[in-house]
């Protein structure tokens, strides 16, 4: 069983217990009178039942949000890596088509390789449009700064 879990099952299980001692008492009170007598031990029992729920809610909340932040950071590297790609892909494209023009190769040659680039670029294009992350034009520093803020 994970911490995740473990916690989560501790604190239900403290809450279950002042959930059974309450109806407990409620069942062995007088049910004409406004008024129950709980023992002064059952409340402190409850005291240190309730502190022990929220120690195991906090810490279930504190790893939920650590996981959540550490997943916004490998969103925005992941995007990073992904625009990187993209430059690295139109740089590479770019000096192959200048080398192809510098062979000096006759004109229509020429065309044949344009249309080579082209059909090349367009199917570059369609493969791009079909990534999860999609492009990106920002480093998302700024997204960084506003979530440790909050």
């Amino acid at each position: 069983m994970t911490h995740k879990e473990n916690d989560v099952d501790e604190a239900l299980e403290a809450t279950a217990r002042i959930f059974t001692d309450i109806k407990q008492i409620l069942k062995d009170g007088n049910d004409t009178s406004a008024d129950v007598s709980v023992p002064r031990q059952v409340l402190k029992d409850w005291k240190i039942q309730i502190l022990a729920a929220n120690k195991n809610i906090n810490k279930h909340a504190k790893r939920a949000l650590s996981r959540e932040c550490r997943l916004k950071i490998e969103k925005q590297l992941i995007k990073a890596a992904s625009v990187n790609e993209c430059v690295d892909r139109a740089a590479t494209q770019a000096r192959v088509y200048e080398r192809l023009r510098s062979n000096g190769e006759a004109s229509q040659t020429h065309s044949g390789i344009d249309r080579a680039i082209q059909s090349a670029s367009a199917i570059e294009e369609m493969l791009t449009s079909l990534t999860p992350t999609g492009r990106v034009n920002f480093h998302g520093a700024h997204v960084l700064l506003i979530n440790s803020s909050n």
